[in-house]
């Protein structure tokens, strides 16, 4: 499954055909789904979110938030995909922004491939930002913390920057001996090169 902030046209010709790196994949043999998460895409909606505060007492007390509301979508195609298919295995590629979101919904996959976009995790103005706010995310050790919970599982962490740590997930994956499901990137990855991932997975 592909995420993208742009929704499924990131993955598609004007003509609706697979491109990039979901055409690469196709070929293969693989079966693809990519879609317009929450707000995203053809669902787009600018006067909606506006209309959605993150910070107002409504969001943070039972509210989810435009990032909750995005992984949450994850989640539930990830789930659906993985009934659907009688226990087939379910990767999750998250490329930009939505590379964070992949992050988040790591836990319910079989793998993942996450574009972490540079993200400064010590600013907590960008934590902050209107669709990256997630309540006690801090608490949680931000994306890194929630992604911990994918070991063992296969995990692919670039476009890393030089401010998003990963000292923590790489202890968790070395303690439980699967270092080698760990890859980490700090520079951008290629479709060629994420597809070259993919193809040498393995899982035990």
């Amino acid at each position: 499954m592909l995420a993208h902030p742009e929704g499924k046209s990131a993955f598609l010709s004007a003509a609706g055909h697979a491109t990039g790196l979901a055409k690469a994949l196709l070929d293969r043999g693989h079966t693809m789904i990519v879609s317009d998460a929450f707000l995203t895409g053809e669902r787009a909606n600018r006067e909606a979110q506006k209309a959605r505060p993150p910070f107002s007492n409504y969001f943070t007390t039972y509210n989810r938030t435009d990032l909750q509301e995005r992984v949450q979508d994850l989640i539930t195609i990830s789930t659906f995909a993985q009934n659907y298919s009688k226990g087939r295995r379910v990767i999750l590629c998250g490329s930009g922004g939505a590379g964070l979101w992949a992050l988040l919904a790591a836990p319910v996959v079989d793998a993942v491939g996450a574009d972490c976009d540079s993200f400064d995790v010590t600013s907590d103005e960008a934590l902050l930002a209107p669709d990256l706010f997630v309540q006690g995310i801090r608490k949680l050790g931000a994306f890194e913390g929630i992604a911990t919970l994918a070991a063992p599982h296969p995990l692919l962490m670039h476009n890393l920057g030089t401010r998003f740590s990963t000292k923590w997930i790489e202890d968790v994956y070395r303690n439980l001996k699967v270092a080698g499901a760990l890859r980490r990137k700090t520079q951008k990855l290629d479709d060629h090169a994420i597809e070259q991932w993919i193809a040498g997975l393995k899982f035990k």
